[in-house]
């Protein structure tokens, strides 16, 4: 998978302490801008906060 053009942002949801530090780490090598959090109701949160922000989630 090639990085993208510009920093895209994206927001991952995991309960997994680890798997979200792993998919976090491959993410940023690949050049994205992540942000990660560890429930849903903290990603709703996120979301109502800062509509328009996420190219995905």
């Amino acid at each position: 998978m090639s990085a993208p053009k510009s920093k895209q942002r994206i927001l991952l949801v995991e309960e997994s302490a680890t798997l979200r530090y792993i998919l976090a780490k491959s993410m940023q090598k690949q050049g994205y801008e992540l942000m990660s959090l560890d429930t849903f109701s903290a990603a709703q949160d996120t979301l109502k906060k800062s509509v328009g922000s996420y190219h995905a989630v």
